[in-house]
């Protein structure tokens, strides 16, 4: 929560967390009102707060992909006009693969996102795997980012330990793509499953053979990768603050 008074003592330094939910932005014309919104709100805050405003992070979470080209402009003029960005403060963003664009991994560049977070859908129906559409679109994502020039990208996800080998073969195909960072989760459930156990040893085997290596906290990345970056600066005293809550 954001103390104000204490900000008005001290100056301000934040990790800021834009929110984007997919379903307040089923159009062009949503997203834009969505920034609107979250103008206003900023207008609010530097009303509020006198300077120095510091931002050490920013994340665009939900659907960042949905904002329109005009929407990102105004929506980072805004956020610099009222918090100054410390040096190496990272953007991160995370998008609804549903809602892909090409053109977007460009405009995201151009505004400094340096982090792209990307969330596979669970399989929609048991045993299905391997050459999904959306593991399609996500290669297609990554190759665009790549070619963008975004320096990390992130990919979350969804996996069923079983007998069906489901896991494996989403896994395999994905780090054709090699993403610098990835979370396969389970939910709590699959350990009862049969061949739950066998199925996370070959998975794990798998990306170990791809060159990634268990960072912690059901993170796997590619050498280089700080797994502890999520665009929020962890260290030191700051402040959250959620826009669009």
């Amino acid at each position: 929560m954001l103390d104000v008074l204490t900000a008005r003592d001290t100056g301000l330094t934040a990790d800021l967390v834009v929110r984007l939910p997919a379903e307040t932005m089923p159009t062009p014309e949503a997203a834009d009102l969505r920034v609107d919104a979250l103008i206003e709100e900023l207008i609010q805050l530097e009303a509020a707060l006198p300077p120095p405003r510091r931002a050490r992070g920013v994340l665009l979470s939900g659907a960042a992909n949905r904002l329109t080209r005009d929407g990102m402009v105004r929506l980072f003029e805004a956020l610099r006009h009222v918090f100054r960005f410390a040096p190496g403060a990272i953007i991160s963003a995370e998008i609804d693969l549903s809602a892909w664009s090409r053109a977007w991994a460009s405009a995201a560049a151009f505004h400094g996102v340096g982090r792209a977070r990307l969330r596979v859908s669970p399989p929609a129906a048991e045993g299905a795997h391997g050459d999904r559409p959306e593991l399609e679109t996500l290669a297609r994502a990554i190759a665009a980012l790549r070619d963008a020039h975004i320096p990390t990208l992130e990919v979350e996800l969804p996996v069923a330990f079983d007998l069906t080998g489901g896991a494996l073969a989403d896994i395999r195909q994905i780090v054709r793509s090699t993403p610098d960072v990835l979370r396969p989760s389970a939910g709590a459930e699959t350990a009862e499953v049969p061949g739950a156990a066998q199925s996370a040893r070959e998975v794990r085997a798998c990306l170990e053979r791809a060159g990634y290596h268990d960072a912690g906290a059901g993170l796997f990345t590619l050498p280089g990768n700080d797994p502890a970056a999520n665009g929020l600066d962890q260290s030191g005293t700051h402040t959250p603050i959620v826009l669009g809550a």
